[in-house]
């Protein structure tokens, strides 16, 4: 008997809406890390994969499981998943600003009403693929597991593993696998949305053959979803990504001139200028300007709103926060300083970004986050952990903080322990 529209939104408010343990992600998403784990989202709990290598296994079988069916199942049931910790936390603590809520509201405002949830559905219609860890930065909040830069780093210079959370690791390219490979242009087919991100997935060349097999098999309906930090824009990517019908490019900067250079170790800004205007001009290319504000570029954020602006200000800019590394977090500087930075902020909020709010997300949390008061006793070890993370690397890279924001150079002294003889 078929369901009336009554009984699909009385379903649809029980399963979904008044539901705090459903997640649409484990219905429609395939994910897989630069290390070849298959989980939930990005979001999931890391240390607890669905799979924790995909070579030589099938991404449709893994997400056509016994395992995806049982958080389905559950969910559904409103049991929480324990995977989801972190949403399910952010909902308690935030009311209810996680990305599973998010997720849940794009999703019901694209398919309306008139549908119903399947365990046994048997193909994600939203990939989330992060082929590698291929990368030719090295940026100071990234770590080996997401860059092959920072990996070589660690093993030619040791004594980084003083100061860093990271340890050197042995893991290859999985889509170079070709039973991986394989399962993913089969996903492919069926999908609406393909993120790729790494790494520098650009830079890697199982990425390379999978747009092409895209484009030599007719599926370029697949809107892409690319994050990149800007440095192949050579004229065979541009016209590579031309062919697909519609493109989402998450330009990655992180600060104007040498700030840029400095977080993101070998960037060179004039290249990563041209590159933006290069993007900015491909009529199938929306272009967001990614930020992720740290300690770093706290000081140049009101830097990047006006490039942003006289850039014309018609693509989106998105600011992420660092949150880990916790000793790159801007809440370390003083109280008085971060307020002053908030002021700068909203007055170049009200002064760059009124006639096109609706572009920018995230800068009103930044304000909100600098006037926070914060655990001393975790600011104080933090920034002793900065200090000396930033001298460490700034003489492994030949880099000098002073030349960031003279502050930034204060601090860190100020910050660094006394030896005593």
């Amino acid at each position: 008997m078929k369901k009336t529209p009554e009984d699909l939104e009385l379903n649809l408010q029980k399963q979904v809406k008044n539901n705090p343990a459903f997640c649409i992600m484990p219905f429609n998403h395939s994910y897989v890390t630069t290390t070849g784990a298959a989980n939930l989202c990005c979001i999931a709990d890391w240390g607890d994969p669905i799979e924790n290598d995909v070579s030589g296994k099938s991404l449709l079988d893994i997400f056509r499981g016994e395992e995806y069916k049982r958080i389905r199942t559950n969910m559904l049931k409103g049991i929480k998943e324990s995977r989801c910790h972190i949403c399910y936390g952010q909902d308690r603590d935030g009311g209810g600003g996680s990305d599973r809520v998010s997720q849940n509201e794009r999703y019901l405002r694209t398919l309306g009403n008139d549908f119903e949830l399947d365990i046994d559905v048997q193909f994600p219609t939203w990939g989330d693929l992060r082929p590698g860890r291929m990368c030719n930065f090295g940026c100071r909040m990234c770590w080996g597991a997401v860059s092959t830069t920072i990996d070589q780093e660690n093993r030619e210079h040791p004594e980084t593993q003083e100061v860093s959370w990271d340890k050197p690791i042995d893991v290859g390219e999985w889509l170079d696998d070709p039973i991986a490979f394989e399962s993913v242009k089969e996903s492919v087919k069926h999908m609406d949305v393909l993120k790729l991100a790494g790494g520098e997935p650009l830079f890697m060349p199982g990425v390379i053959k999978l747009l092409k097999w895209c484009i030599d098999s007719g599926n370029t309906h697949i809107a892409l979803d690319i994050t990149t930090n800007g440095s192949r824009t050579k004229g065979k990517v541009i016209r590579m990504l031309s062919k697909f019908d519609s493109v989402f490019i998450q330009f990655s900067m992180c600060g104007i001139g040498y700030t840029n250079d400095y977080i993101r170790y070998g960037a060179d800004w004039n290249e990563l200028d041209v590159a933006y205007n290069q993007y900015a001009q491909q009529d199938n290319i929306t272009l967001n300007l990614l930020a992720t504000a740290q300690i770093y570029n706290i000081f140049d954020l009101v830097n990047i709103i006006k490039y942003w602006h006289e850039n014309g200000a018609q693509h989106n800019l998105i600011f992420n926060v660092v949150n880990f590394p916790e000793d790159q977090r801007f809440d370390l500087l003083p109280k008085d300083m971060r307020l002053n930075i908030a002021n700068e902020l909203e007055e170049a909020m009200h002064k760059y970004v009124p006639t096109h709010l609706h572009n920018v997300s995230r800068l009103d949390h930044i304000i909100s986050k600098l006037r926070l008061d914060f655990d001393s006793e975790d600011i104080a070890k933090n920034r002793i952990r900065l200090a000396k993370r930033t001298q460490m690397y700034d003489q492994i890279r030949n880099q000098d903080i002073g030349l960031v924001h003279p502050e930034l150079e204060r601090l860190c002294s100020e910050w660094l322990p006394t030896t005593t003889t």
